[in-house]
């Protein structure tokens, strides 16, 4: 009893929601926290039945909550179990927990993030820009925040850095697939988390035993670190384990989309496959439009015939052939779907699933089909089942499954789960169908549908659309790593316009490289012959060094942690991604054979110390083409003062 601090529960008055008096968290170690539970037909207050050092249970009008502590690696970790006695069932509507954090030493919340950086496709709809100076945290902890982390869109965590991007507090709860808001606020000289989960029916399934666990990480190491030991966590809590990747995933991805539109055909396909072979590319992605009418049938509810997948005849008169020559190019292809939008002119709404839609609270019929009506996993299973087999493709890129709403108030049957855990075995679903024709086909998604509860789901995952911006795109991808350790990350397809100047065209290219699988949506058909040869020698850099870029140790560093530098460090080698001028040291942890600094700072003169680096060094200077600047200078204990061209790179060897 001596490492037990005094319980202290709240006397506060009880509201008509049946809301039980909240329990302070008591054990050690702990940051100050606060558990409540919204139980049907019980506001009674908690009474401390027995206690020790790891271990508390508390009783009140036929419950029982007990509260057990375990200590991994870095985490703390606070296990609840609620359960009735006697055989009563239990309805619980919502629970969460109030962490209460001293101000002193927190700087910016860092995650949630993800549902921020998407968003700015709203920014660039009303600006036609991106955002500059746009930071990889989310806000100072002088601001307030709130973020909904539905299943379809965020992880149930909340992760606040120091002013150098060391972690200082972290805390998520374990369980997936539960409706989370997720809110910090300033009160008085601490700044307040609350993470509260609720989905659209009771919890938990059957009345039996409700369980969760917060995950808490106080440890000073770099934020990456710790949102990574979470969401390891979090899958072994749920007992996941992600199926080994298909190899062919680490092919570079050329995507239709950005260049084209909907406004794609069979030749046109084939042309630009073609040119794809020839720059590097080894896998088509066919976006939205080869099975609906251009000019936005994708998404047109009323008459559209989207959720048939069928190729449009008349520009894909035929897809299994146009399929089989792409792959006799040793190319890959996909092609995109949106699983849960349906049009009401296609034939499988008019046929067999008008009355499987969501509505809204008015009555409203919705877009999407409803995720927990009995018949659309399966639905979903044999439509993808059938799509492998007819067409032959290797993968479908999922799209729009962010859109599907926490819950559906139509008269149709639902399944006995939540509406979160029905998304997921959908969405799975969808995959399984696939890999029932073909073993090794791969399902890809952006954020936000694609995160820690959905991803057992996917084998790629990327961050929104925000084509035209590298800085955009390298900050969500950084957001990316961490919780998609298991998986192949990579961009949202780039995309640059004809004028576009040689050196953006390089840090372009040298983000992609770094941010993972290379995607790119550029018209090469078009396209100036400098554009060509510079993507061209990016991709050989690339499968050059492929096992560095994709299973390398990845870290930030530099001058703004807001905006860092990067390093991807291999087995012998090491890539530098350098973004500011005012970074002067690159610490790297250990002597390699190979520095590879790629300077997407706004300077071609570059002047900083690389520590452990050779006594004496050879650097040789490339353009962004991968074309040879100058002749090669020699450095002394790693000091770097010359001129690398932006965009382009420099390769530091032991002399």
């Amino acid at each position: 009893m001596e490492h037990v601090v005094p319980i202290a529960l709240l006397t506060s008055a009880l509201t008509a929601a049946a809301t039980a008096a909240p329990v302070k968290v008591p054990f050690t170690g702990v940051p100050e926290t606060y558990l409540s539970f919204e139980i049907e037909g019980f506001a009674g207050s908690w009474v401390l039945q027995s206690a020790n050092a790891d271990f508390v249970r508390y009783v009140s009008d036929g419950f029982r909550l007990d509260l057990r502590l375990e200590r991994r690696g870095s985490q703390t970790i606070v296990h609840f179990d609620l359960r009735p006695e006697d055989g009563q069932g239990l309805r619980v509507r919502s629970y969460g927990a109030k962490v209460v954090l001293p101000q002193a030493g927190l700087h910016a919340v860092m995650v949630p993030n993800q549902h921020k950086i998407a968003r700015l496709l709203d920014y660039w709809g009303e600006h036609h820009k991106w955002p500059e100076n746009f930071p990889l945290y989310r806000n100072l902890t002088s601001e307030e925040f709130k973020q909904a982390a539905p299943t379809n869109a965020e992880a149930p965590f909340i992760l606040i850095t120091d002013d150098r991007g060391q972690n200082r507090a972290a805390v998520g709860w374990a369980a997936a697939e539960r409706g989370t808001t997720l809110e910090g606020k300033v009160e008085g000289s601490n700044y307040v988390l609350t993470l509260d989960r609720r989905e659209d029916v009771p919890l938990p399934p059957g009345g039996g035993a409700l369980q969760d666990a917060l995950v808490f990480d106080t440890t000073l190491q770099p934020w990456m670190t710790a949102e990574e030991a979470y969401a390891r966590t979090f899958d072994r809590y749920n007992g996941r384990k992600h199926d080994p990747v298909p190899a062919w995933t680490s092919e570079p991805v050329y995507c239709t989309w950005y260049c084209y539109g909907d406004k794609i055909d069979q030749e046109g396909v084939l042309k630009i496959a073609r040119k794809c072979k020839e720059l590097g590319f080894g896998t088509i992605l066919i976006d939205a439009g080869w099975d609906c009418r251009t000019g936005g049938g994708y998404i047109d509810w009323e008459n559209g015939i989207l959720g048939d997948y069928i190729a449009r005849p008349e520009r894909f008169p035929d897809m299994p052939g146009l399929v089989k020559q792409i792959h006799d190019m040793g190319l890959r292809v996909m092609l995109w779907c949106a699983p849960f939008w349906e049009g009401k002119k296609s034939i499988a709404y008019r046929t067999k699933t008008s009355s499987w839609h969501m509505r809204d609270s008015e009555g409203s019929e919705m877009h999407e089909l409803c995720p927990r009506h009995p018949e659309v996993r399966k639905h979903l299973f044999e439509r993808f089942a059938w799509i492998a087999k007819t067409y032959d493709i290797d993968g479908m890129w999922i799209d729009a499954a962010d859109a599907v709403r926490g819950v559906c108030y139509a008269d149709h049957p639902h399944v006995d789960r939540a509406m979160g855990p029905a998304f997921v075995d959908c969405i799975k679903a969808a995959r399984d169908g696939l890999r029932s024709v073909k073993p090794d086909a791969a399902t890809e998604a952006r954020v936000m549908h694609a995160n820690l509860n959905t991803k057992m789901a996917f084998d790629m995952v990327q961050p929104s659309d925000a084509p035209q911006s590298y800085e955009i795109l390298r900050l969500a991808g950084i957001h990316l790593r961490p919780w998609a350790y298991d998986l192949h990350v990579k961009n949202d397809p780039m995309y640059w316009t004809k004028k576009t100047d040689g050196a953006t065209v390089g840090k372009f290219l040298a983000t992609m490289v770094c941010n993972g699988v290379p995607a790119l949506s550029v018209d090469y058909l078009t396209a100036p012959d400098e554009h060509c040869r510079i993507t061209k020698a990016w991709l050989a850099f690339y499968r050059e060094h492929k096992d560095t870029l994709l299973k390398g140790k990845f870290s930030l560093f530099g001058a703004d942690f807001g905006s860092p530098d990067m390093m991807i460090l291999g087995t012998s080698e090491a890539v530098v991604y350098l973004k500011n001028p005012a970074t002067s040291e690159v610490e790297l942890p250990r002597r390699v054979n190979r520095i590879i600094l790629l300077n997407c700072t706004s300077s071609d003169e570059v002047r900083l110390k690389i520590a452990h680096a050779p006594a004496r060094a050879r650097m040789t200077a490339y353009n962004p083409d991968w074309s040879q600047a100058g002749e090669p200078a020699v450095l002394d204990a790693g000091v770097v003062s010359a001129r690398i061209p932006q965009g382009g790179a420099a390769i530091v060897t032991a002399k």
